[in-house]
């Protein structure tokens, strides 16, 4: 599997995440992407404004897909991510308090 995180942000096109991320894996909402293209997740979490340490779930390891900060209304924008096979890969957002946060992207063919 290649995972591809990138700086291409601002033309990469944008997917929002209408539910608020999850504490849980398994309450964690789901976004989904096409395969080899390059996309950017737009995250609603709790809280202020602060920053998240991003990794993605590749294979059995965690992958860190760089760092994000959330706005004061609580909006994340995700470092641009690209990946060559459909499944899906839970991600998640660590603030500096250590508490985890959850979405799951769904690669589609």
């Amino acid at each position: 599997v290649k995972v591809s995180t990138g700086p291409n942000s601002v033309f990469a096109p944008r997917v929002v995440v209408r539910d608020p991320a999850a504490r849980t894996r398994a309450d964690a909402p789901r976004l989904s992407f096409p395969v080899s293209r390059w996309r950017v997740a737009e995250v609603q979490v709790p809280g202020g404004a602060r920053d998240f340490m991003v990794q993605i779930r590749v294979g059995k390891s965690w992958e860190s897909a760089g760092v994000a900060a959330s706005n004061a209304r609580g909006k994340v924008l995700l470092p641009s991510i690209r990946m060559t096979r459909s499944g899906d890969y839970p991600v998640r957002l660590i603030d500096s308090r250590g508490r985890t946060l959850f979405v799951v992207i769904r690669v589609v063919r």
